[in-house]
C-alpha cells in the first residue's frame, strides 16, 4: 500500500510540475499571442460536390503528359530491366444523360470507358466493375459505386482529414481500375512542369494521399499487388492537375515496380477547364542543384551492417552461412556535375566501394584469391567502380530530379535519385526511388556487385515504391536534422514468394531533399539459378558522413541549397507569390506600392536547433525571406503575406499540437518575437499572417516562425487514458474513495474543459 501511495503521490507531483505550469503558462500567454477562434474542425462536414457540368462540356478534353517506368527483378540470373516510355491520358467527356462518359485515350488507342455523375461525381462502371471496352448503350447499362471517385475529378467540397474512395489505374501491361482508400492531406499550390523541368503553371489543389494492396488475376497469373497514390485535384472544379502512381508487385517471375507520373498539360487541353494561379508567375529560377555544384560537390555515405548467405546447397554441406561484414571502405557517393542550362539536365557520378572480411572457411575452401582483390594477411576483399555521368548518360532532370540511367542521353524516367528527393515532398507524398543493394559477391577471381558472376559490375538495384510516412529527426554527429521519412511499399504475403522481411527506410533533410539516411532489412530466398534457392539476409545502415572533405553541414548550413527566385518585374500593386510547394511547407507573396524592375525573393527553412520554443509555445517551423530590389530604391512600402502548411506528424514531431497557432516575426531592433495577427485554414491545414515593411534599403530580410499550443498529457493519454489515471490516483491515494466518484469527477472535468473551449472559441 505504502509503495501505491508513493507512485500515486510521484504522479500528483509530476502533475503539478508539468500540467500547472502550462495552463499557466498559456493564461499569461493571452498578452502576446491571442488565442484564435479558427481552430481545428473537431464536427466532420458532409461533402458538398458541384455539378461536373459547371466545369466541363460534352466533348471537352482533359489531357495529361504521363511519363511512365517499369522495372522488373526476375529469377534465374538477377538481373534488372527497366522499361521507359512516355504517352498521353486524353480523357473526352461526353454527356450521357445525367453521366458523362470517360474514355481514356493511351497513346492514341481506346483503353475503356468508365461514367461520372454529374451531381454527386460518384464513378459508374460495368456490372463486373471493370471498364466499358464500348461506349455503353444507355444509362441502363452504368452501375454507380458509391461515395468512390474517379481521381480525375475529386468532389470539391473536401477537407484536411477526409476520408474518400479514389478509383486509380493500376497497370499490368493493361490499365485496371482499383479503390484506394484515400485520406485528404490539406492544401498545396500545386506545380505544372515544361520539357527541362521548370514549373509552368500553378494551382491551389487539394493533396490526397493513399495506400491499396490487393491481388489481381490476369490469364493464369495471379499477382501480389500494392500501390501508392497521390493525387493533387483544383479546389474549385476539383479536377485533377497532377496524380503519381507508385506499384509494387510479386509473382512467380519475379519482383516488378510501376510508376506513373501524369500532369495536366493546359495547351492540349480544352482551354480554362481548370483554373491556375494569376500572381504565381516565376520567370526565372535557381535550385538546390545550383548551389551543390558551387558549394558542395561530393556526399559520401558510410556504410555499417553486414549481408550473409547460406551456401550449404552449394557446397553440399561444406560450408553454412557466409557472413559478409562492411568495414571502413564500404561506402557510396555521388557527385554532380555542371548543369546543363537548355535541357535542364545534370550529369552524375555514383560511386560503390565495398571492402568485407572473408571468414576463415570460406577462404580456405576457395584457393587461390587474386592479390588485386584480396589481402592474404587480414583476409579482406574490396571493390570500387564509379558510373561518370558525362560519358554514360547518368544524371537527373533539374528540379523534378528524375533520373536518367547509361544512355549516353537524356531518357526521362520518373525515378528519384536514391540520394535527393523532390523538393515538394510533405507527409503522404509517394515516389520511386532507384534503390541500391551493393553487395560483395566473393568470387575468387574477381569480385561481383552481384549474384551473376558474367556480370560482376552490375550493382543489384531496382526501382520501388516509397510513401513519405511523417516528419522525423535524424541525429549526425550531435546536430539534428528536420527530415521527412519514407517507407517501402510492398504487397501483403510475401512469405509465399520466398521474402520473409523486405524493408527500406529512407531520411530526407526536408529543405533541399537531400538523402541523409537510408536503411535496408532483407530476409529472402534468392535464385541463384532455376532450381536452387538460398536464403540471404541483408541488413545495412547508410548514413552521410562526408561533403567534399569537410565534414557534415551544420543544419543551418543548408540554407545555402535553398531555391533563389528571380520574379522580374512587378508593378506596383502587383502581386507575387512565391510557390509554397517548392519549400518545406511555407510561401511568401508580395505586393509593392511602386514598380520593382528587377525583384529577387528567398524563401527557406532554418535550423530549429537553437530555436525550439517562444514563450512556451514550440517552434513548429522556422522561415527566413528575402526580398532584394536589386537596385538602389527610394523610400517604399511592401506588403508580405507568410504561409506556412502543416501535417500532423510535423506538429507531433515538435511537441505541439493543432491549437494556439500564431506567426512571429523577429525584431532585430528589440531582440523579440512579435507576434502578427494571424489566421488559420484549418480544413486546408494552413496558417496565415501579413506584415507591412517601410524602407530604403535595397533589401528586406525577415525571419518567422510558427507557434503552436504545447502538448500536455492529457493530449497525450486522452479522455478515457485521463480518466482512468485519476482513477488510479484516488485510489491509491484513499482506497475508500469510490471509484465510481473519482470517474464521474474526471468525467465532469472533461465536461468543463470542453466547455470551455467552446467557450473562448465562441468568443474570439
Amino acid at each position: 500500500m505504502k509503495t501505491k501511495k508513493l507512485i500515486a503521490l510521484t504522479m500528483l507531483t509530476l502533475f503539478v510540475l508539468l500540467i500547472v505550469p502550462m495552463a499557466s503558462n498559456t493564461t499569461a500567454s493571452n498578452t502576446w499571442i491571442p488565442l484564435l477562434s479558427n481552430q481545428v474542425n473537431t464536427t466532420p462536414k458532409a461533402i458538398t460536390t458541384e455539378p461536373l457540368g459547371t466545369y466541363v462540356q460534352d466533348g471537352d478534353n482533359l489531357t495529361y503528359d504521363v511519363l511512365s517506368a517499369y522495372a522488373s527483378i526476375t529469377g534465374g540470373n538477377i538481373y534488372s530491366e527497366m522499361y521507359q516510355f512516355a504517352f498521353e491520358f486524353s480523357y473526352n467527356y461526353t454527356a450521357t444523360g445525367d453521366w458523362f462518359l470517360v474514355n481514356i485515350t493511351v497513346s492514341g488507342h481506346s483503353n475503356g470507358y468508365f461514367a461520372i455523375h454529374n451531381q454527386t461525381r460518384e464513378v459508374g462502371l460495368n456490372s463486373t466493375g471493370g471498364l466499358f471496352p464500348t461506349p455503353p448503350a444507355s444509362e441502363d447499362e452504368i452501375y454507380r459505386q458509391n461515395n468512390v471517385y474517379a481521381f480525375i475529378a475529386l468532389p470539391t467540397g473536401i477537407k484536411a482529414g477526409d476520408n474518400i474512395k479514389i478509383l486509380a489505374p493500376y497497370s499490368i501491361e493493361v490499365i485496371i481500375p482499383e479503390v484506394v482508400p484515400s485520406e485528404v492531406m490539406g492544401r498545396i499550390t500545386a506545380p505544372t512542369f515544361n520539357q527541362t523541368g521548370g514549373p509552368s503553371s500553378f494551382y491551389d489543389s487539394w493533396m490526397t494521399q493513399g495506400t491499396w494492396r490487393g491481388t489481381i488475376t490476369l490469364g493464369p497469373y495471379t499477382f501480389r499487388c500494392a500501390m501508392g497514390l497521390n493525387n493533387l485535384a483544383e479546389r474549385h472544379s476539383g479536377l485533377s492537375v497532377t496524380s503519381t502512381i507508385a506499384e509494387s508487385l510479386i509473382f512467380e517471375e519475379g519482383l516488378y515496380s510501376v510508376h506513373l507520373f501524369l500532369q495536366f498539360n493546359s495547351t492540349a487541353s480544352t482551354p480554362n477547364i481548370i483554373p491556375h494561379l494569376e500572381d504565381v508567375n516565376i520567370t526565372g529560377y535557381t535550385t538546390g542543384e545550383y548551389w551543390i555544384q558551387h558549394d558542395r560537390s561530393n556526399f559520401t555515405y558510410s556504410e555499417a551492417g553486414y549481408w550473409y548467405m547460406d551456401v550449404s546447397e552449394l557446397t553440399g554441406g561444406k560450408l553454412g552461412i557466409v557472413r559478409l561484414d562492411s568495414l571502413n571502405r564500404s561506402y557510396f557517393n555521388w557527385t554532380l556535375g555542371p548543369m546543363n542550362m537548355t535541357s535542364g539536365f545534370i550529369p552524375a557520378e555514383f560511386g560503390i566501394s565495398q571492402e568485407v572480411r572473408i571468414p576463415d572457411d570460406f577462404w580456405n575452401t576457395f584457393p587461390p584469391w587474386n592479390s588485386t582483390y584480396y589481402n592474404s594477411t587480414t583476409r579482406t576483399g574490396w571493390r570500387d567502380i564509379y558510373f561518370n555521368g558525362t560519358a554514360e548518360g547518368n544524371g537527373l532532370v533539374n528540379l523534378l530530379r528524375f533520373c536518367s540511367m547509361g544512355d549516353g542521353f537524356l531518357n526521362v524516367a520518373p525515378a528519384n535519385l536514391l540520394c535527393l528527393a523532390s523538393p515538394w515532398i510533405r507527409d503522404g507524398t509517394v515516389m520511386t526511388l532507384l534503390v541500391w543493394l551493393p553487395l560483395f559477391f566473393p568470387n575468387n577471381t574477381k569480385p561481383g556487385f552481384n549474384f551473376d558472376p558474367s556480370k560482376p559490375d552490375n550493382p543489384l538495384l531496382f526501382l520501388a515504391p516509397f510513401k513519405v510516412s511523417g516528419a522525423a529527426t535524424v541525429n549526425i554527429g550531435g546536430s539534428y536534422y528536420d527530415c521527412w521519412k519514407a517507407d517501402l511499399i510492398l504487397p501483403q504475403g510475401l512469405s509465399n514468394f520466398n521474402i520473409t522481411q523486405f524493408s527500406y527506410t529512407v531520411y530526407f533533410e526536408r529543405t533541399t531533399g537531400m538523402l541523409l539516411k537510408a536503411k535496408a532489412d532483407i530476409e529472402m530466398k534468392i535464385p541463384i539459378n532455376e532450381s536452387v534457392f538460398v536464403p540471404m539476409g541483408y541488413h545495412k545502415t547508410w548514413t552521410l558522413s562526408d561533403v567534399d572533405g569537410d565534414g557534415i553541414p551544420l543544419p543551418r548550413e543548408w540554407i545555402e541549397l535553398a531555391n533563389e527566385y528571380r520574379l522580374g518585374n512587378v508593378g506596383a500593386g502587383e502581386k507575387k507569390t512565391l510557390d509554397s510547394s517548392f519549400f518545406n511547407g511555407g510561401s511568401a507573396t508580395i505586393e509593392c506600392n511602386i514598380t520593382v524592375p528587377n525583384l529577387f525573393m528567398h524563401t527557406y527553412t532554418l535550423d530549429w536547433n537553437n530555436y525550439t520554443s517562444i514563450n512556451g509555445y514550440p517552434i513548429v517551423k522556422l522561415m527566413y525571406t528575402r526580398v532584394y530590389m536589386g537596385i538602389p530604391t527610394p523610400h517604399y512600402e511592401f506588403n508580405l503575406t507568410l504561409n506556412f502548411y502543416y501535417t500532423p506528424s510535423e506538429l507531433s514531431a515538435k511537441g505541439a499540437k493543432e491549437l494556439g497557432f500564431t506567426i512571429c516575426y523577429y525584431n532585430t531592433s528589440s531582440g523579440e518575437w512579435v507576434p502578427l495577427n494571424t489566421t488559420v485554414d484549418s480544413d486546408g491545414r494552413i496558417v496565415s499572417a501579413s506584415i507591412t515593411v517601410e524602407s530604403s534599403s535595397e533589401e528586406f530580410e525577415g525571419v518567422f516562425a510558427l507557434v503552436a499550443g504545447p502538448l500536455t498529457i492529457w493530449d497525450i493519454l486522452g479522455p478515457i487514458g485521463s480518466v482512468l489515471l485519476l482513477n488510479y490516483i484516488g485510489q491509491a491515494v484513499s482506497p475508500s474513495i469510490s471509484g465510481f466518484l473519482i470517474l464521474g469527477l474526471g468525467a465532469a472535468l472533461i465536461a468543463v474543459l470542453a466547455i470551455a473551449l467552446v467557450i473562448i472559441a465562441r468568443r474570439h
